[in-house]
């Protein structure tokens, strides 16, 4: 009976680590930016440890491993949930754009609990301050266990807060429910917690780290389909059907504008200030096209690369030029707000539809030919003749 447990619970272990491992292996930047999808393998790769210690340990602790194993497998085991709460703080706050991550000071300090909690795991095979094994070998919890369990939840609590927070600012329902997301994921360890002191000994604890990690890959996955994963805009394939359907019902007393828009000297950017910076200005680009994009009533999206579009009924907005210097205005104002260390603007072109019988490649045609001018204006006046 004791074997069929040990077995059964080790199967567990062995299912939920294979499904961790597939999830890990399709992270890529399509579903995110690159620094959020290393926050999130960081949390995949603190769970798997976690599990791999649980699958040994649960064979040592019933005799059919060594149980001088316990100590290294307990240390293992507590450093692991520290790792994955730190990253899953870490991937919150980068999923947020939280001002905290531009200060040096945080980056140096938001570590700490997690470090402190290695240090005082290492020790406690000395001291006992987390952990230590009774003279009948059975695992006993330290001292300074609840400093670990304090700082542990601490980092999902300040996520969660924090996403909490920007759930009910934000007026964007795809992003409220990506919010909400982040929100949720602290509610199944806890939940595990309390299953665990009423039903002990089974793999809850596991299994509803797996669901949390599994609800937020699932999604990303369902963002992917019509947003883009960086910027959190409506996607080139969301935007290539909204062109389609508004091209259909446009007429004379109803024309249908199309601008196209780009980073004027975006490779500079990236070469002198590195690709996390570059994401930044497409993030802050994004933002900008948005609140746009709610003021105007008019449908925004990442084109590809540093390429933006809106789509725009024209009783919805001024006159064209007069809505190019609205959007360049808001721009230099949020550049101007962040104090950036280099210039951010953007070359626009733009395009009117009167009649069903234009295709949209013509279309965008036209607003590329005037983009790509006002780009070789912008480059004249600057002297630069690069893009």
């Amino acid at each position: 009976m004791l074997f069929t447990y040990v077995v059964s619970y080790f199967c567990v272990v062995v299912i939920c680590l294979a499904i961790a491992s597939v999830i890990a292996t399709k992270l890529t930047s399509d579903v995110g930016s690159e620094s959020e999808m290393r926050a999130f393998r960081g949390v995949i790769s603190g769970y798997a440890v976690f599990l791999i210690t649980n699958g040994v340990w649960i064979w040592c602790n019933h005799g059919y491993l060594p149980a001088s194993w316990g100590k290294a497998l307990s240390i293992m085991n507590i450093i692991s949930i520290s790792v994955c709460a730190f990253f899953w703080f870490q991937y919150t706050e980068l999923k947020l754009q939280s001002p905290l991550w531009q200060s040096k000071y945080f980056h140096y300090l938001y570590p700490l609990p997690m470090c402190i909690i290695i240090l005082l795991a290492f020790a406690s095979s000395f001291t006992g301050w987390l952990f230590y094994y009774d003279a009948d070998g059975k695992y006993v919890r330290g001292p300074l266990y609840a400093l670990q369990l304090v700082f542990d939840i601490s980092y999902l609590l300040f996520a969660s807060v924090h996403a909490l927070i920007a759930w009910r600012q934000t007026k964007i329902a795809t992003k409220k429910k990506e919010y909400f997301t982040l929100i949720a994921f602290l509610f199944c360890p806890l939940a595990a917690g309390i299953v665990d002191k009423i039903i002990p000994d089974l793999p809850v604890l596991e299994m509803a780290m797996l669901f949390a990690v599994f609800i937020v890959f699932s999604n990303l996955q369902e963002s992917q389909i019509y947003r883009d994963a960086l910027t959190g805009l409506n996607n080139r394939r969301l935007a290539d059907e909204r062109l389609l359907n508004k091209l259909a019902s446009v007429s004379e007393s109803r024309p249908l504008y199309f601008f196209i828009a780009d980073i004027n000297s975006f490779k500079h950017i990236n070469d002198t200030y590195g690709h996390l910076e570059g994401d930044r200005a497409l993030k802050i680009i994004a933002e900008t096209f948005q609140e746009i994009g709610r003021t105007y009533h008019s449908f925004i999206a990442r084109w590809g690369g540093d390429e933006f579009i809106i789509i725009a009924e024209a009783q919805h907005i001024p006159e064209p030029e007069q809505f190019i210097a609205a959007i360049r205005n808001t721009l230099a104002e949020k550049s101007e707000k962040l104090n950036l260390p280099y210039e951010l603007k953007i070359s626009i072109g733009y395009s009117k539809c009167t009649t069903p019988d234009d295709c949209a490649s013509s279309l965008i045609g036209k607003a590329d030919d005037m983009l790509y001018a006002d780009k070789k204006t912008y480059y004249r006046t600057r002297k630069q003749f690069r893009r």
